[in-house]
């Protein structure tokens, strides 16, 4: 996951944290364990003190996020954020709402092409492995009777 999309997963989860109007210790348990594992600049750091003081709006924050694989890691990330606190229910509500919304934009016939897409070059490199094994199999053999017969 690139160090944007671990900044964009951490301001999605600010802003979903605050939507009750404070951060529970269990939601800054998670978030701090996101902060751990992210690379964040300086300018990215300042950016979310500012968003934990002043928090944006999760709609926003969600709209604004730039394609649909860190749509659906920040709709992950908010599920064990509301699961972890239990008792958030408005939380638990506007989630339910961003993902229904975030299925319903999806590219259904795109998105079945690019599993198969991936799928068919998953395979083609597999193939690719098998083969080079075989070859280094193949020059092995060839070397060591090359060997023996210099003998």
């Amino acid at each position: 996951m690139s160090d944007d999309t671990k900044f964009q997963v951490l301001r999605f989860l600010v802003s979903l944290a605050h939507l009750d109007g404070t951060i529970s210790p269990e939601e800054k348990k998670i978030i701090a364990k996101h902060l751990k594992w992210s690379q964040l600049t300086e300018e990215q750091r300042s950016s979310l003190s500012f968003e934990i003081t002043s928090p944006l709006n999760p709609i926003d924050v969600f709209e604004s996020l730039n394609n649909e694989r860190t749509q659906r890691i920040c709709l992950d990330a908010g599920r064990v954020l509301i699961n972890a606190c239990k008792n958030d229910s408005e939380e638990k509500i506007l989630l339910d709402q961003l993902t229904k919304k975030h299925m319903s934009e999806i590219d259904l016939p795109k998105a079945y092409s690019d599993v198969h897409e991936t799928m068919r070059s998953a395979k083609k490199l597999q193939d690719l492995r098998a083969e080079n094994r075989e070859l280094t199999r193949s020059r092995s053999i060839w070397r060591t009777l090359t060997l023996i017969n210099w003998l």
